[in-house]
């Protein structure tokens, strides 16, 4: 199922302040809907997330890293997210990691409290 903006906007009424506080201005193409479909996140649920994303060095261009956290538990133990260390330094707020190569392909796995797969 598909939300559209308007619907995710209704849900997302007691987060709305922090939908443009992610990494980057969108998401990548794929990424939450692969979170709904596959990990049966809901609308409001993905409200909470940010991410980051990263190109490794020495990878073909376009693929990329993907770190996905969650804002709202960020910022209720004021901890600011800005890169690769915050979330190894915080990464009981880690919960998705993956790739995305340059054809698009997603990979995502669930990540435990711990920050391990």
């Amino acid at each position: 199922m598909v939300y559209s903006i308007k619907d995710l906007l209704k849900k997302a009424s007691s987060v709305f302040s922090l939908i443009n506080l992610s990494a980057d201005k969108a998401w990548p193409a794929g990424v939450l809907n692969q979170l709904e479909v596959e990990y049966h996140l809901k609308p409001e649920d993905m409200l909470r997330l940010g991410y980051l994303k990263y190109r490794m060095k020495g990878m073909r261009k376009g693929f990329y890293s993907l770190y996905i956290y969650d804002r709202l538990a960020a910022r209720d133990r004021q901890r600011l997210v800005r890169d690769v260390k915050d979330i190894n330094n915080s990464s009981d707020l880690l919960l998705f990691r993956g790739s995305v190569s340059g054809d698009g392909v997603i990979q995502l796995s669930w990540v435990n409290g711990s920050g391990n797969n």
